[in-house]
């Protein structure tokens, strides 16, 4: 498939094609270093492209593998960088996507004030978008975030909330 996109001229579908890969190194093999060279070849590819959207999704990606590395740090300034530009051209459903990755980072790093008002961004943004991935996502997490601080009445009620939610995205 690579080679056909090359032969093609198509650079965005090679980056589409990288970041596959890049998340199978990632999710499944757990080949962080391999999952990384993929983002990154996938994020070169849409910035020859001049693709915008691909090149802040591969980027948050590469965020995502320094996260499974415990690099929390630079996890955070990777997920701020592409939320300050999503923010910029307004593209409200990665700023959804990347106000959660920054409350995930903020709940592994114990900022729980900002896991708190990232969650309820995303979760803002998915109401007002009716994305009901997103609204899943952010109940999940702030449901996450109640048992770590021990509310389990509050976590098993926001996890209810994101189980009704899945089952209408199954449907």
């Amino acid at each position: 498939a690579m080679e056909v996109e090359e032969q093609l001229g198509r650079t965005a579908g090679i980056g589409a094609l990288e970041r596959k890969t890049g998340r199978i190194y990632l999710l499944y093999v757990e080949d962080y270093a391999q999952a990384e060279k993929h983002f990154q070849l996938a994020r070169d590819a849409y910035v020859k492209a001049k693709v915008e959207k691909g090149i802040d999704e591969a980027t948050l990606e590469l965020g995502l593998g320094a996260e499974r590395q415990g690099r929390l740090d630079d996890a955070k300034k990777i997920y701020l960088g592409v939320y300050d530009r999503v923010i910029a051209r307004k593209d409200v459903p990665l700023q959804g996507k990347s106000a959660l990755f920054l409350a995930n980072v903020a709940w592994l790093t114990a900022d729980y004030q900002t896991a708190f008002a990232r969650v309820r961004e995303t979760r803002r943004l998915g109401e007002e978008t009716k994305d009901l991935r997103l609204q899943f996502l952010s109940r999940s997490t702030e449901g996450l975030v109640q048992w770590t601080l021990n509310d389990y009445e509050r976590a098993v009620a926001l996890q209810t909330e994101a189980l009704a939610l899945a089952k209408q995205l199954d449907s």
